[in-house]
């Protein structure tokens, strides 16, 4: 099992008291073998922190190396490379590795948490909220699109024609996210994608 307290800093005299230390423990989310939650810290000397946990379980050996401590090397993706080491890596990733996503697209998991839905089968996508955010300070308002299209593996596969695409998540995002959320303006939000991408890694 993997448990995953955030917050900015947690100090060293801090770290022994976390788990024994929380209370009003709320739910947000679960898929697979994810789970996300709320906190309070009731420690005096931990008094009233806010904290996100994930929870994830049980934790295989790709999950604990990617939540350890790792040194990070720059590298320089070539068209070459990515042919030749990035692209296989990617295509052997196994299916159930992201079944948490599937779950998301065939509503068997967190469709209360659908912001929007564009269901077309090439340009359509789902909103809905990232693991990251806590869900409730705008401040680390963090949403993701999952494509109902499942031959797109990367940015890199994005091409010319894929473009409608593109546009439709942009101009979606434009309109529904203000509507939902009216503290938020368009241009309060970077929108990115992630490479490679997150379930890689």
């Amino acid at each position: 099992m993997i448990l995953i307290f955030e917050k900015t800093h947690f100090s060293s005299e801090e770290i022994p008291l976390l788990t024994t230390s929380l209370s009003s423990v709320t739910m947000t989310d679960q898929n697979d073998i994810y789970a996300w939650c709320t906190a309070n810290m009731t420690s005096m000397s931990l008094p009233g922190r806010d904290l996100r946990l994930q929870i994830i379980f049980p934790a295989t050996a790709a999950h604990i190396k990617k939540y350890s401590f790792q040194a990070y090397h720059m590298v320089k993706e070539t068209p070459q490379l990515y042919v030749d080491v990035v692209q296989p890596y990617i295509l052997s990733q196994p299916e159930s590795k992201i079944s948490w996503v599937y779950n998301i697209l065939n509503k068997i998991q967190e469709s209360e948490s659908i912001l929007y839905e564009d269901p077309h089968p090439i340009n359509g996508f789902i909103i809905l909220p990232d693991s990251k955010w806590d869900r409730r300070s705008l401040e680390n308002f963090y949403v993701q699109a999952i494509l109902h299209r499942r031959d797109l593996k990367s940015l890199r596969d994005l091409r010319a024609e894929h473009l409608p695409l593109l546009i439709n998540i942009r101009e979606s995002i434009a309109t529904h996210i203000p509507q939902k959320f009216p503290d938020l303006k368009f241009c309060d939000l970077r929108i990115y994608i992630h490479y490679q991408p997150t379930y890689c890694t």
